[in-house]
């Protein structure tokens, strides 16, 4: 059985309706920053676009010019090739980076207010929306929200991994702290028993 002194680690600090109605407000700031800072993209994307234009046109991976040689001019081929297949499926480019942008800032902020026992967390996802940097970014054209998406994911991801493990072994450790007095027990009643078998005799 498990031991008595075995509680949970933490209480959720926030409902779950309370979680939503927070994720769902700074999503509305992201939605509306996303949109009033929609004309500025930097200098940068546009070469992103330039290598996405030219592969779904045809033209291969990492071709800058239609003809010649193919360069890999781009920092990020993950976000070329999402921007690529909006492309491909007919959308702007500069909007289709915009949108993949919004996505993955409210990607970053789902994953932080759904740590609710987490209250840094929580507070983290309800501010970033408000910091202007994230935003313009957001708003940029470039992969640098992307990569943060997914490494909140993978960092949300691992830290559940830990703690599950973590949990699992301290249950395990109280399962044999409390198998420790049965096992003398039944030893004492083995020695117990021979004995009497001794006197018997």
């Amino acid at each position: 059985m498990p031991s008595d002194d075995l509680r949970p680690v933490s209480a959720d600090v926030f409902s779950k309706r309370e979680a939503i109605l927070l994720a769902a407000a700074a999503g509305a700031v992201v939605a509306t920053l996303t949109v009033l800072l929609s004309r500025m993209t930097l200098d940068d994307a546009y070469i992103t676009f330039r290598y996405a234009r030219h592969l779904a046109e045809g033209y291969g991976l990492g071709a800058w010019n239609r003809t010649g040689e193919h360069v890999e001019g781009y920092s990020s081929p993950l976000w070329m090739l999402l921007i690529a297949g909006a492309a491909w499926l007919g959308v702007d480019l500069r909007i289709a980076s915009k949108v993949f942008g919004a996505a993955a800032a409210l990607t970053v902020i789902t994953v932080l207010i759904r740590r609710r026992a987490d209250r840094p967390a929580v507070l983290a996802g309800i501010f970033l929306p408000l910091y202007l940097p994230f935003m313009l970014y957001t708003a940029s054209g470039m992969e640098a929200v992307g990569f943060t998406c997914l490494a909140a994911a993978a960092l949300c991801i691992l830290s559940v991994a830990v703690l599950g493990t973590f949990l699992a072994l301290r249950e395990l450790g109280g399962r044999r702290h409390d198998d420790i007095p049965r096992a003398q027990n039944r030893v004492a009643r083995r020695k117990t028993r021979r004995r009497a078998v001794l006197v018997r005799r």
